[in-house]
């Protein structure tokens, strides 16, 4: 298991020395960790709260669940599918989905699921696109 900084480094858990929150701005809470050999980091966006979430159970994901991220540039764009490994069902009731690229940890930058019935379903999986509508509309 790693400790992700705010710059995305990470570090692994057998290096972190302690790990505390304090007030930031705008009443937020930010996340903090004593690295052995690097010293003082602020960590990555809800790290404190993914490492102190409780128990996550990992559950095989069926197979054609994959995560649709779309690359953008001058000449159009490219959509990247990674199939879904497993999902982490944490004990704070929010479950996400764990690729070759690792497990969700809120900074993921996949848009959509493509379901294995060939459906898209935006992160929630509450509102469904056709791959036309997904292409077109560049939302997901």
């Amino acid at each position: 298991m790693f400790v992700r900084a705010i710059n995305g480094e990470a570090f692994p858990v057998s290096r972190v020395e302690r790990i505390w929150r304090e007030d930031g701005p705008n009443k937020t809470t930010d996340g903090f960790a004593e690295i052995e050999g690097v010293g003082r980091v602020r960590l990555f966006y809800r790290e404190y709260e993914r490492i102190f979430a409780g128990d996550v159970t990992f559950v095989p994901a069926g197979p054609g669940w994959k995560t649709l991220e779309r690359f953008e540039d001058d000449e159009g764009y490219e959509l990247l599918e990674n199939d879904v490994l497993s999902w982490g069902v944490y004990a704070g009731g929010y479950i996400v989905p764990v690729t070759l690229e690792g497990v969700d940890c809120g900074d993921a930058q996949y848009e959509a699921f493509l379901r294995p019935d060939g459906k898209i379903v935006d992160k929630t999986g509450m509102n469904e696109l056709s791959r036309k509508d997904f292409y077109k509309d560049g939302n997901a």
